[in-house]
């Protein structure tokens, strides 16, 4: 896992080449790249300035990848940030993410940007033809539902149970999988055809419902 505010984003195919190297069970590499647009409400944007607190904010990014491989298995990430200032164009945030499967990469990344945003001491002024001001993120969505009772269920194709989940957009870290009365661990394949239950961990703890 590796976190740094640099003045210069590194080039992509140095960061994919870290990253493969994390393991040989490596199946998918994710990137988000973001790069200053060159209008921002109608209005032409001149430059981006970005500070950031030097100590605090490689470790609040690092404290995030951490959370990304606790919540969806992730096998290694990287999070660069620029500081200083940045013309139309220019990249200023690589996030990028490797998983043995697609899906838990896409969604780590999703919200690995989004936490990035909101959660790290680093501050953006936008610089338009009309002068210049502090921006401000806007939170995140959260999740499409969230599961209140247990989900009972047919398997319609072989997939891991975390899979499973990331495929339903519920949040990994407040369901489980259950099959035949007993937890399935999330790199357990389920098979085309097989009664699974979704159970919030909160119901499971305390057994209602069940």
């Amino acid at each position: 896992m590796r976190a740094e505010l640099v003045e210069r984003i590194s080039a992509l195919d140095r960061v994919v080449e870290e990253l493969r190297k994390a393991s040989e069970n490596v199946g998918a590499i994710c990137i988000f790249l973001g790069v200053v647009r060159g209008t921002s409400k109608g209005k032409r944007v001149l430059r981006l300035e970005y500070e950031a607190h030097g100590e605090l904010a490689p470790k609040v990014l690092l404290k995030l990848l951490e959370d990304a491989r606790t919540r969806y298995h992730i096998l290694d990430g990287t999070i660069e940030h620029k500081v200083g200032t940045a013309g139309v164009g220019e990249p200023v945030m690589c996030v990028a993410v490797a998983s043995e499967h697609r899906l838990e990469g896409f969604r780590a990344l999703m919200e690995l940007v989004d936490r990035v945003k909101q959660e790290a001491p680093i501050w953006k002024k936008e610089i338009t033809e009309e002068g210049g001001r502090w921006v401000e993120e806007e939170g995140p969505p959260g999740p499409l539902i969230r599961l209140k009772g247990v989900l009972e269920a047919e398997v319609n194709v072989n997939v891991c149970a975390r899979e499973l989940i990331v495929r339903l957009g519920l949040p990994p870290d407040e369901v489980l999988v259950m099959k035949e009365g007993r937890v399935v661990k999330g790199h357990e394949e389920l098979r085309k055809g097989e009664l699974v239950k979704i159970v919030p961990v909160g119901l499971l703890l305390t057994g209602g419902g069940l």
